[in-house]
């Protein structure tokens, strides 16, 4: 398929996955996180390992597989059904210093990776890596740095605010015209689902899809993401009336669409970004082993699945973090002409 063929597809994949979101936005939502989340965790992984993850620092993966390591641990031991393992209670202390340099350790994984992809010279990127250690030291306590860095990064931000602009910098790249249509309605997608009518009591909450929301935290993706916009104000729900709220209906309707398409447009454009090239039999017999053996964890027991796939979820949004600056430098240089 060409260029103007997959913008035509993803035109219809916004809208299909518009509908969708609006049709069974909390069970779609889980159902894409379980089914195509580690496909495409995998899938984009192997591929910018083949792109050397657009860095020339060697370094850059190791740093970022370590830093992950630190996050995911002491996520896993805060949950009450793991921190009573045995031995744990000695590594308390270290955990919860873990845990509360969290945020700190996503801000500095995107300033190096901006510092990375802007120079090579040593002494700038010394003194740029200092001034952020500094900013996430005083910027830690700040509840907007917080809900910035620490939730909407690694979700929103990653599934909705990057894909767009990787969107952007395509069409200004290939000049194509349905491809700035579909820009067009991404962007429109947030303001159409705000000004639409939610009737919460029409919705069907299957009792799982509710017990999975709950017992994986999702629910408070909804809460924080509502407070940042100040359209919800309420820190504590009581599930029931959290699943009638017409706000939070609309927040889940926005999120369902996000990953959906996200997952989409990424398995859309294999043959634009030849993301499927270095697939050897081998690379593809373990992708699609560990995606089947996920997929099965998901059905056994979503919790534990989500854990098992929670490390390869921050790693494939902390790889992309390089080409994230990229695309953002790429429109910037198109939008500002070089003589200026």
């Amino acid at each position: 398929m060409n260029t103007k063929s997959i913008d035509i597809l993803n035109v219809g994949l916004i809208l299909l996955s518009l509908f969708l979101a609006v049709q069974i936005p909390f069970s779609l939502f889980v159902f894409a996180y379980a089914l195509l989340g580690p496909l495409h965790y995998f899938t984009e992984i192997n591929w910018l390992s083949s792109k050397q993850y657009f860095v020339k620092d060697t370094w850059w993966v190791g740093l970022v597989i370590g830093l992950c390591v630190l996050l995911v641990i002491p996520k896993f031991f805060a949950e009450p059904n793991f921190s009573s393992l045995y031995g744990i209670q000695s590594l308390q202390p270290l955990l919860n210093f873990l845990l509360y340099w969290s945020n700190a350790i996503i801000f500095l994984l995107l300033a190096i990776a901006l510092i990375l992809i802007s120079t090579q010279k040593t002494s700038f990127r010394v003194v740029f890596i200092g001034l952020a250690f500094v900013a996430a030291y005083f910027f830690h306590t700040a509840p907007l740095y917080a809900t910035i860095i620490g939730l909407l990064v690694p979700t929103l931000i990653h599934v909705y605010l990057f894909t767009l602009l990787f969107m952007i910098f395509g069409a200004m790249r290939s000049r194509s015209r349905w491809g700035y249509v579909a820009v067009g309605l991404v962007i429109m997608v947030p303001f159409v689902i705000g000004s639409s009518y939610i009737n919460p009591q029409a919705y069907l909450f299957p009792d799982y899809v509710k017990q999975t929301m709950i017992e994986n935290s999702f629910y408070k993706v909804n809460i924080m993401f509502g407070e940042f916009l100040g359209l919800t104000d309420q820190t504590n729900y009581e599930f029931e009336a959290f699943f009638m709220d017409p706000m939070i209906v609309k927040i889940q309707v926005f999120i369902a669409f996000s990953y959906i398409y996200h997952y989409l447009n990424w398995f859309s454009k294999t043959t634009v970004i030849g993301w499927h090239r270095n697939l050897t039999t081998k690379r593809t017999l373990l992708i699609f082993g560990s995606w089947l053996a996920l997929a099965g964890i998901f059905l056994w027991d979503y919790k534990i699945g989500f854990y098992a796939v929670l490390f390869f979820s921050f790693l494939h949004v902390f790889l992309e973090f390089p080409l994230n600056w990229i695309s953002i430098k790429g429109i910037v240089g198109k939008l500002v002409p070089a003589k200026l």
